[in-house]
């Protein structure tokens, strides 16, 4: 369970808890994973929702206010089933970006990835990468997952090469979206490399 130690550790318990200030960082070469807190959700993080470069492959329906990004997070935070993770630069201590892990299923060890980086004057420098590795392994790691699915837009081909990098398989097409997964064991094994 490397990692766990230094973060915080759901392996003890069946559901999935939300956050709070006394988690620590879960740090990376670069970048750490941390809560989102609530003065992360701001008008920084509005903007990158509302920049059309950065929501060109999101899902509709993202908050348009304040007040709406504020109970989005407060919402995944105490769903029980999501964890939305601050994505941030070490270096400088900004936070760029989100990555989440939804639809935890304990039981069948599953749950959907996602990632934001939305800052787009930190695009191409690798965080989105280590963000993704350091979210698998925390799920696989600390939560004990088995495996974790995402869906992404078949036109976005930055994110599906990205995802192929880190180990995603892809298991179904449509014209309209990709639907890729990892599994424990494969990330292992590539993780070990």
């Amino acid at each position: 369970m490397r990692g766990c130690v230094r973060w915080w550790n759901f392996t003890e318990t069946p559901d999935v808890k939300p956050f709070s200030r006394k988690n620590r960082p879960f740090y990376g070469q670069n970048i750490c994973l941390r809560n989102l807190l609530k003065k992360d959700a701001n008008r920084k993080y509005l903007a990158w929702l509302k920049d059309p470069d950065v929501n060109k492959f999101m899902a509709k329906g993202l908050p348009s206010t304040l007040r709406e990004l504020q109970k989005y997070r407060r919402t995944i935070n105490e769903s029980g089933r999501d964890m939305i993770f601050a994505v941030v630069v070490k270096k400088s201590g900004k936070h760029i970006g989100n990555s989440t892990l939804q639809e935890i299923d304990r039981c069948k060890k599953t749950a959907v990835f996602g990632i934001l980086i939305g800052d787009t004057g930190e695009w191409g420098k690798g965080y989105g990468k280590e963000a993704t590795a350091l979210t698998l392994r925390y799920g696989f790691d600390c939560l004990g997952l088995e495996e974790i699915r995402l869906g992404v837009y078949s036109a976005h081909i930055p994110a599906i090469e990205l995802y192929k990098r880190s180990g995603f398989k892809i298991n179904k097409k449509t014209p309209e979206k990709v639907f890729m997964n990892i599994k424990k064991e494969r990330f292992k094994r590539l993780e070990g490399l």
